[in-house]
């Protein structure tokens, strides 16, 4: 496995952690992207962007999501529209066969083909490295069209149809 050696924000550290606690929880999701932050020091993996818990509820609570929860449509329609390799981390609310009621974590490892050459090694030999730092256990979604991060295709993991 090739490592980029790119390293990652503490403020991320910080606000995973809080995520990971969802009683504590303070995001819907957090996307995340390499680069400089603030345009200043190395590169690394920082917080691009991180609505606050409940904030994908109320932009969307006029709206028939259709069984999807507000925040997996808002990330899902922030990262279908971005052209750049970015990841992302969310929980998927899902329900059984049964009806038994679960949410699940998520890392997205969102690489579109309109995304630069340089961009997508740069994504893809960070990733795995990216995902033992989280310290938790986390379903690995690897996507390059919209389609691969619908609520349907994502739940399907654990959902059968």
């Amino acid at each position: 496995m090739v490592d980029s050696g790119i390293k990652t924000d503490p403020e991320f550290i910080t606000e995973f952690q809080s995520m990971t606690k969802l009683k504590t929880a303070q995001f819907d999701y957090i996307i995340l992207k390499i680069g400089k932050k603030d345009g200043k020091g190395k590169e690394m993996v920082y917080i691009e962007d991180s609505p606050a818990i409940g904030s994908m509820a109320e932009k969307y609570k006029d709206q028939d999501l259709e069984g999807v929860s507000p925040n997996w449509h808002g990330l899902y329609e922030k990262l279908s529209a971005e052209k750049g390799a970015r990841f992302a981390i969310s929980y998927i609310h899902c329900k059984t066969g049964d009806s038994r009621e679960f949410e699940k974590l998520i890392f997205i490892y969102w690489c579109p083909e309109t995304a630069p050459i340089k961009d997508k090694m740069i994504y893809s030999s960070t990733k795995l490295s990216f995902k033992q730092k989280l310290n938790t256990e986390v379903k690995l979604i690897e996507a390059s069209e919209p389609s691969d991060i619908e609520y349907k295709e994502v739940s399907s993991f654990w959902v059968k149809r």
